[in-house]
């Protein structure tokens, strides 16, 4: 979990992104987050889905978070 309360997948660490939001930046945390179709912000290096509500995760496969949202693994 990240200090905003988001949260990001694969045991990657939290990084900001340019607009404040956090996103995994890789497990050593050093992969800057790349901006997906939608404007939106993910972590960068692992390549890019869409999950089915529309969103973009960084990864192959879209996993459920506790809170509802999508994190890439």
């Amino acid at each position: 979990m990240c200090p905003d309360g988001s949260f990001v997948g694969g045991g990657q660490r939290c990084v900001m992104a340019p607009n404040g939001s956090f996103v995994g930046g890789g497990k050593s945390g050093n992969q800057s987050p790349q901006m997906a179709p939608n404007g939106s912000f993910i972590g960068g290096g692992k390549g890019m889905t869409m999950c089915p509500d529309g969103s973009f995760v960084s990864g192959s496969q879209c996993v459920m978070a506790p809170n509802g949202k999508f994190v890439g693994k």
